[in-house]
């Protein structure tokens, strides 16, 4: 072997050590950027101790991040996230009672009464909080609807302990943030990868703005709302019977009348109420909004009694209204074929409507629940 021939073997020995020591700098840099901005531990995770650490938590403190389960549960856990199965991810299980430093964190926050809190249902929303360490300036919230298209709404916790609807381009000085999110409406339920995400999000904007994060245990919910829902789709039942006038009935006085006798007037669909609860609408012959400059000779009125927990009241209702309207306008009622409605007709529809409630009963369908609402608006 000549002298050329030992000097190519070095320099391709040199190129090669090259080479490697690159790959090692790559890979320990990619590292270090994965803890600094995800705050994620790149070594092996069966040597930590389980929950997140932020940089300047060195007193051996766990934080507020953190879960209550074992290490083997999380690889037990991406496992299933690999094989995407339907399951609820046991990581975004609330901390159990036993972490008390978070619930010390959050004694204030909870001592401030939630005025809204009659629009979050504990069954079908989920709930993610977060509470700062201090007061913090605020006029963007992490946008989520790039996880899921379910209805979602931000809460704030002002520094002078009120609670106020977040808007947009609004500045906020803050000292909690409260997001409730629908688990499931007429387009489905929400999937765990979607809750995960929107949790990791939130967290990563907690963390920016030295803040602790909770959320509401779903997993059992999730659960039941999948049970439920293939029966709860194929619960609906719509009620469409119609009035006829002798003479065309000009927009105006059809408006007078309703008006004056408990129906509210929304974009041209009369609706009657009692208590915030609508039993029926009004609308034009083929079930759209009235026209103020129309005339009318035959309208609709609608139910969805699948919204009332007991249809045969929305029934009455209807009827009750057709007696006293038939009497002040010259006028008769049709059913969803337009034909004369009869007694005969009425016991028909009657004996129907009773069915259909001992059908739902034997299906455990419970009539006029949130989540009939939710799913079959």
């Amino acid at each position: 072997m000549n002298q050329i021939q030992i000097a190519i073997i070095g320099v391709v020995a040199c190129i090669v050590l090259i080479i490697i020591g690159y790959y090692i700098y790559q890979e320990n840099k990619f590292k270090k950027m994965i803890e600094n901005n995800f705050n994620q531990a790149t070594g092996d995770a069966l040597n930590d101790i389980q929950g997140v650490v932020f940089e300047n938590q060195d007193d051996g403190r766990r934080s507020s991040f953190e879960t209550s389960h074992k290490d083997q549960e999380l690889v037990q856990i991406e496992t299933k996230l690999e094989q995407k199965e339907i399951n609820f991810d046991p990581l975004l299980d609330t901390p159990h009672a036993d972490n008390v430093p978070q619930n010390v964190i959050f004694n204030k926050f909870d001592q401030v009464e939630f005025p809204f809190v009659d629009q979050v249902s504990l069954s079908l929303d989920h709930v993610v909080d977060i509470c700062f360490e201090g007061v913090a300036k605020i006029k963007v919230l992490p946008d989520i609807g790039q996880f899921t298209a379910k209805s979602a709404t931000y809460y704030v916790l002002e520094k002078n302990l009120q609670w106020s609807l977040f808007e947009r381009g609004k500045k906020y000085a803050a000292i909690g943030i409260r997001l409730v999110v629908d688990l499931v409406d007429s387009e489905g339920v929400m999937s765990e990868l979607q809750l995960i995400n929107i949790f990791n999000e939130l967290a990563n904007f907690a963390l920016h703005h030295e803040g602790h994060i909770r959320q509401t245990d779903s997993e059992l919910e999730l659960r039941k709302i999948q049970q439920q829902l293939k029966q709860v789709s194929n619960s609906a039942l719509e009620l469409a019977l119609y009035i006829v006038n002798k003479e065309p009935l000009e927009f105006r006085h059809l408006n007078k009348y309703l008006m004056s006798n408990g129906f509210r007037n929304n974009g041209g669909v009369f609706e009657y109420c009692l208590n915030d609860k609508v039993y029926f609408d009004i609308r034009d012959e083929n079930a759209k909004p009235l026209n103020e400059l129309g005339n009318y000779r035959t309208f609709s009125i609608n139910s969805k009694l699948h919204h009332h927990a007991d249809p045969m009241s929305a029934i009455d209702k209807i009827f009750d209204f057709a007696e006293k309207y038939m009497q002040y306008f010259e006028s008769r009622l049709l059913t969803t074929n337009k034909l004369v409605m009869t007694d005969k007709d009425f016991a028909a529809l009657e004996k129907q409507v009773v069915n259909y409630i001992n059908s739902c009963k034997r299906q455990n369908i419970e009539l006029g629940s949130e989540l009939i609402l939710r799913v079959l608006p």
